[in-house]
């Protein structure tokens, strides 16, 4: 679960290092597959996107250090809070995606699970 002021790293190849999470949308805080906005923090050097400091973006999550109970009775935890970019029309603005959740499936973000290395 995050909230506002939360800060998290990034999974796609947009260049985005390092963001803060401003707003959970629909909720008071958000689990994965959730979408959240917010602004980037660290950008690397030579990012071929046209994205800054300071830009306010829509952005889906991915990874939560708080565990999810799935039906099967399995607890999905991670290291990091971690998101990737989305464009105004929910789809990613990266090309490449290091891992997604099956929970996106659910939410309809199917482009997601498509560009992901590994599923979990």
């Amino acid at each position: 679960m995050i909230q506002s002021q939360t800060r998290v790293t990034l999974l796609d190849n947009t260049g985005v290092r390092l963001a803060r999470c401003l707003r959970v949308y629909n909720k008071k805080t958000a689990t994965l597959a959730d979408t959240v906005l917010i602004s980037i923090i660290r950008l690397t050097p030579k990012s071929s996107f046209t994205l800054k400091k300071g830009d306010l973006v829509k952005a889906l999550l991915l990874k939560t250090k708080k565990g999810l109970k799935r039906q099967d009775g399995s607890i999905l935890r991670f290291d990091q809070n971690s998101v990737i970019l989305l464009t105004q029309s929910n789809m990613p603005i990266g090309t490449r995606l290091s891992s997604a959740v099956l929970e996106c499936r659910k939410k309809g973000f199917v482009k997601c699970l498509a560009l992901a290395k590994q599923l979990y």
